[in-house]
């Protein structure tokens, strides 16, 4: 029987407010690596990416 490579994905939870943090912790110090923020400010780029995401999901409901 083949087994389901993405069951172990399903059945994972929400996860925490904690690890979440820990998450926007690494993709801002991965974007700062990455040298996204010299002219515009440290979270400049992730603020203006969060909130055009947000503003089109909002307007997709």
């Amino acid at each position: 029987m083949i087994r389901d490579p993405f069951e172990e994905y399903y059945r994972q939870l929400e996860p925490s407010k904690r690890e979440k943090g820990n998450a926007w912790n690494t993709a801002i110090g991965l974007q700062a690596v990455d040298g996204l923020y010299p002219i515009f400010g440290r979270f400049m780029f992730l603020k203006k990416e969060t909130r055009e995401r947000l503003q089109c999901f909002l307007l997709n409901i």
